[in-house]
């Protein structure tokens, strides 16, 4: 890359930097107040390191025992379950505030109440997941071309990992309950072993049952990890048999719901644009490809991000009974803006990393000419994250769904229109960057 590049990237950079300045606080509050951030974002970014730490590893994997199809087949593949989990998955967005709230002021029987009733609707919701299971094709068919090359193996990828959608529902909401009583400790202990399972698993499992092997691996430790969490909810006498104002709090639930639906409905859309936008203009796969592997890399760069975003969620809730929100907004953005610039400058020197995850040189010659482009757009994403955190910790989820419309809806028609990756991962990191200014303006309002 030329050097004048990097000098461009870096004073980009710092003035981006510059641009959020934050004015100064006393400092005994920012030492106070950075305390109570790294106490929590600690805990919650280990949780966070698994999950793309196990996509890297599967990436690994079937780039080495399988074919770019196998790659873009389970890359394809996962991104239609989670589409279809991000649907139901609204209940941990929702209950991690209030209970952090609630467990703030001592009403143990209120967190009680919505740790049973968001249970039984995870149950329910669970159960949809099921469908997934029967109904494969009629899924896959609105992401995947039937004629493409990686169509049969992403559905006989997915329809074992679909097995796996009730145990992530359930998880992920008991996470939350526990992520909102403060109480990491066991939960991450949990999480970081059953997803070791998956890990030793990967390779053995592949040998022996091909991309079904890979599914079978993440399938057997989301059920390994249901079973602990409930264990560990028993263990501590979190559940109790009272529930009252069931019919109240799940209308609640539902309707804060279609808000935060309404925003992932958004972003699946934009997943099925851009799939089937780059099968069209490259039906061998390789476009696709390369753009699953920068999208792994952009998962790992996602972890500080998210590690703080759950913080901002938790602790937001706190500091508005403490009067403390607004220096706590300040010092996020503050960390916020030390983690982009680090994480840009790793980003940037990805192109000697590359070749270990996939070793065709067009797929590497791909992912190489996209990292100044996905640099910039970890770092616009970085801010997005933390943002949409701040948002939830003030329970503000009409705002953050009304944003979303407004930049998304735009974004999938250029990038139906974008003829190559490049101009692809350009449109959309030019979008990114209007919709992180508003995210600013409005999270930094007074009146939210």
């Amino acid at each position: 890359m030329n050097f004048y590049k990097i000098i461009f990237i870096v004073f980009t950079f710092l003035n981006f930097s510059k641009a959020y300045a934050l004015p100064p606080t006393p400092k005994i509050n920012v030492n106070k107040i950075d305390t109570k951030i790294l106490k929590i974002a600690k805990p919650a970014t280990i949780n966070y390191i698994m999950v793309p730490i196990v996509g890297m590893v599967d990436t690994f994997w079937v780039s080495k025992l399988g074919s770019t199809t196998d790659l873009a087949a389970v890359g394809s593949g996962d991104q239609i379950f989670y589409i279809y989990y991000s649907l139901m998955a609204f209940l941990p967005i929702i209950i991690t505030p209030e209970i952090s709230k609630l467990y703030n002021k001592n009403k143990n029987d209120e967190i009680s109440n919505i740790i049973n009733i968001s249970g039984i609707l995870s149950i329910i919701l669970g159960s949809f997941g099921i469908i997934l299971y029967f109904k494969t094709n009629t899924f896959a068919n609105f992401f995947i071309n039937q004629n493409s090359n990686i169509y049969s193996k992403a559905i006989q990828y997915l329809k074992v990992r679909s097995i796996a959608m009730p145990f992530c529902l359930i998880n992920s909401v008991i996470f939350s309950i526990l992520r909102g009583m403060s109480s990491y400790d066991s939960a991450i202990k949990i999480n970081i072993i059953t997803q070791f399972v998956n890990l030793i698993l990967d390779p053995f499992l592949m040998m022996k049952y091909n991309l079904k092997g890979v599914a079978f691996a993440s399938v057997l430790s989301e059920i390994l990890c249901s079973i602990a969490f409930i264990k560990l909810l028993f263990k501590k006498n979190i559940i109790k048999p009272n529930i009252y104002s069931f019919k109240y709090k799940t209308l609640q639930f539902l309707r804060l719901g279609v808000f935060i639906q309404m925003k992932y409905l958004l972003i699946n859309m934009l997943y099925i644009t851009i799939n089937k936008r780059l099968l069209f203009i490259d039906n061998t796969g390789n476009q696709l490809a390369a753009h699953i592997v920068m999208s792994k890399f952009l998962s790992i760069t996602d972890i500080l991000y998210r590690g703080l975003s759950t913080t901002a969620t938790t602790i937001i809730p706190i500091e508005i009974i403490n009067y403390n929100d607004d220096i706590m907004r300040k010092r996020l953005y503050y960390w916020a803006n030390i983690i982009a610039i680090f994480q840009s400058f790793m980003f940037l020197n990805l192109r000697f990393v590359i070749k270990h995850f996939t070793s065709d040189p067009i797929i590497i010659n791909i992912c190489k000419k996209l990292l100044i482009t996905t640099t910039i757009y970890q770092y616009l994403d970085g801010f997005n994250t933390i943002q949409e955190g701040i948002l939830q910790g003030y329970q503000k989820f009409k705002l953050s769904s009304t944003v979303s419309f407004i930049t998304t809806i735009p974004l999938i028609y250029f990038l139906s229109k974008s003829n190559n990756i490049y101009n692809l991962w350009k449109v959309g990191t030019s979008i990114l960057f209007f919709k992180t200014i508003m995210l600013y303006i409005i999270s930094n309002n007074k009146k939210i």
